[in-house]
């Protein structure tokens, strides 16, 4: 689903960019600081991370298995004497 056009309108921008914060002047260039993520980006950014958890939990749901359970403690066991065989303890 790839968008075709700009997020908002000039007249949305007019009205939000006066609640956008402004960054702090820098008193010897470099990178400018930054503490937060854009706000202009934060409702694409929060569409996005949106449709991946839909999709992971969509993919997460669909998945079959024909295998058993498998219980804890005998995987521990299992895993404990494998190591004890290893290492000889």
């Amino acid at each position: 689903m790839a968008r075709s056009g700009p997020l908002l309108t000039e007249a949305q921008w007019k009205k939000i960019a006066p609640l956008l914060p402004r960054p702090p002047k820098q008193r010897k260039g470099g990178r400018p600081w930054i503490d937060k993520p854009s706000k202009m980006n934060e409702a694409a950014f929060q569409a996005a991370i949106d449709e991946v958890a839909a999709a992971s939990s969509r993919l997460l749901h669909s998945l079959e298995t024909n295998a058993l359970p498998r219980n804890r403690e005998e995987e521990a066991a299992k895993a404990k004497a494998r190591a004890a065989a290893r290492f000889g303890d």
